[in-house]
């Protein structure tokens, strides 16, 4: 099942397990230049694609426009996917034609970028990185995490039927519908395939 998560600080400092924040320009250079030079595939938007260094610099170009300090110069999210389970049969281009979806139906007035990451066989993931500072009128992202989930939620169920754990799953009928199921029940109609159960499908509710 696919999961959506805000990065995370991996360093042993005192801020271990909060939400990942690039204080410094060279926070935001080594975030770019970690995913790209781990990733099969890169796509963008309100970006020129000529190389990470010049995706970095239009990222401060537009920072420093705002002229106040930012608190963090990237916005960091992590979608991975169950890739030797019940998503095995996501490949890598359906990945990208996700990550162009998310480029361009969420943050359409940021410069956002998506990585995806193949070096972990058991969850193939995206790492997608936003520029906070609006092109438009230099303010500040200020997005509820739980909205964006459900942005991407209805992007992953209506256009690739694949279920968000934990606000959408796949009912018995194969519909990804809301809800909170976990284990093998986010997709109910896969795993009664597997074990030939679909006979008691009636019986389940949905």
């Amino acid at each position: 099942m696919a999961m959506f998560i805000v990065a995370k600080n991996m360093e042993e400092t005192e801020e271990i397990e909060q939400n990942s924040i690039y204080r410094k320009p060279r926070d935001l250079r080594n975030l770019l230049f970690y995913c790209y030079n781990h990733c099969t595939a890169s796509t963008m938007n309100n970006l020129y694609a000529l190389g990470t260094e010049c995706v970095y610099y239009q990222f401060l170009y537009h920072q420093k426009r705002r002229v106040k300090p930012l608190h963090t110069h990237a916005l960091h999210y992590i979608l991975t996917f169950d890739s030797q389970n019940y998503e095995a049969d996501i490949d890598s281009s359906t990945i990208v034609s996700i990550m162009n979806m998310l480029n361009y139906s969420c943050f359409t007035e940021y410069q956002n970028i998506c990585f995806l990451h193949e070096n972990k066989p058991s969850h193939k993931h995206i790492h997608w990185i936003i520029n906070p500072v609006n092109l438009r009128d230099l303010s500040i992202c200020r997005i509820n995490f739980w909205t964006l989930m459900y942005q991407v939620a209805e992007i992953l169920g209506v256009y690739y039927e694949i279920a968000l754990q934990p606000v959408t799953y796949q009912n018995a009928k194969g519909e990804i519908v809301r809800g909170k199921e976990s284990g093998a029940m986010v997709y109910t109609k896969k795993f009664l395939q597997n074990y030939n159960l679909e006979h008691t499908a009636e019986y389940i509710q949905i």
